[in-house]
């Protein structure tokens, strides 16, 4: 799982590595690849007043925007570049995230194949943050609270961030 944070519009290079069923490289394979997006709206937008509203719904469906081929190295490694192309249908102001799942089939010479899928997520925002808070036991709810502030990329994945919370 990657720890990088994908923007969209942004160029978006993905390494594989193929190996075979005995664990050695397979080089000079033919990769056959596929990117399909998938729209997802992951929180509704806060209004002034602290109302939420959810964004309209939207299904695209998958779309694909580019595949290609291209061959392994003499480690077996390879390489699929592409576009995190937003769709222009879904206004930015929602702040989805894209999901691109890439697809990617090894032939090797032999004509076996072999078939991996990675998922990056992309976003007009790259980070996604958490408030929580904990009540230690025995503690009054009114009393004073601690929260904690996370930050992660869209995969998930912790990121270290300068955050500024003001009340």
């Amino acid at each position: 799982t990657p720890t990088k944070s994908y923007r969209l519009n942004e160029n978006i290079a993905i390494t594989g590595k193929a190996t075979a069923y005995a664990g050695n490289a397979i080089d000079n394979a033919q990769v056959k690849f596929k990117v399909h997006r998938q729209a997802r709206m992951l929180h509704p937008i806060l209004l002034p007043g602290g109302r939420g509203i959810w964004p309209p719904s939207y299904n695209a469906g998958n779309t694909q925007i580019t595949n290609g081929q291209t061959l392994t190295k003499t480690d077996g490694s390879f390489t699929i570049d592409f576009v995190a192309l937003p769709d222009a249908a879904i206004s930015e102001q929602w702040l989805p995230t894209f999901e691109y799942v890439i697809k990617a089939t090894v032939i090797d010479v032999n004509g076996e194949s072999h078939e991996s899928t990675f998922t990056v997520n992309a976003g007009y925002r790259s980070l996604q943050l958490s408030l929580s808070k904990t009540l230690a036991a025995g503690q009054a709810a009114n009393s004073s609270h601690q929260f904690a502030i996370g930050t992660s990329n869209m995969m998930g994945q912790p990121v270290a961030a300068m955050v500024t919370w003001k009340l």
